[in-house]
């Protein structure tokens, strides 16, 4: 029993000798040392920044990436429907609406195949549409943009060929209400019949 008590006694004794109290954490002499109070806290801090600061540069990435998206949507719109007018135009025998010197929201041209003739520009809430003869007719504008304040502008001289100036405004159709997604472009652009 005595050695017993003796061992005992000499392992208490070996950890309180290796054991103390420091700042509120216990260290371990002759092993790995321990953190602080302190440094918990102050580690803690500099991840919590971090952190914050890639969720903010992921959402401002995410944010820069829609708005692209928005900005491609409407140029493309745009940029395919001017050069469709302007190709069809130049290859039009002539443009009977509207007259020369004036300015309409429709444009009606005469082209070579008599299948396709007359053809006719028009805006309908809020599409770009064309009608080619007697097929029908066939919306230019993506359901994703609006189109608004069509206009052809007759520049015509006599004694030329015939010459049109096209402008329109296209948005882009924000269902979010996320100002990312709020885009607007003005389109303009002229053709001359061959």
């Amino acid at each position: 029993k005595k050695r017993m008590i003796k061992f005992i006694k000499k392992i208490i004794d070996n950890l309180i000798k290796n054991f103390r109290i420091h700042n509120s954490v216990f260290i371990i002499h002759h092993s790995k040392k321990a953190f602080t109070l302190v440094e918990i806290l102050l580690y803690t801090a500099i991840a919590s920044v971090l952190v914050l600061s890639i969720s903010t540069l992921a959402f401002s990435l995410i944010q820069a990436r829609d708005r692209g998206q928005v900005l491609i949507e409407v140029e493309e719109n745009g940029t395919q429907i001017m050069n469709q007018m302007t190709q069809i135009i130049r290859n039009s025998v002539s443009i009977t609406t509207p007259t020369a010197g004036t300015t309409g929201a429709s444009l009606t041209i005469v082209v070579d195949n008599g299948a396709l003739s007359p053809t006719v520009y028009d805006l309908s809430s809020g599409v770009i549409r064309i009608k080619e003869g007697v097929g029908a007719t066939v919306n230019l504008t993506s359901n994703r943009v609006t189109a608004s304040n069509l206009q052809f502008i007759n520049l015509s001289n006599t004694g030329t060929k015939g010459s049109v100036q096209i402008k329109f405004t296209l948005d882009y159709v924000n269902t979010s209400g996320k100002s990312e997604f709020t885009y607007s472009k003005d389109f303009v652009g002229t053709a001359t019949l061959k």
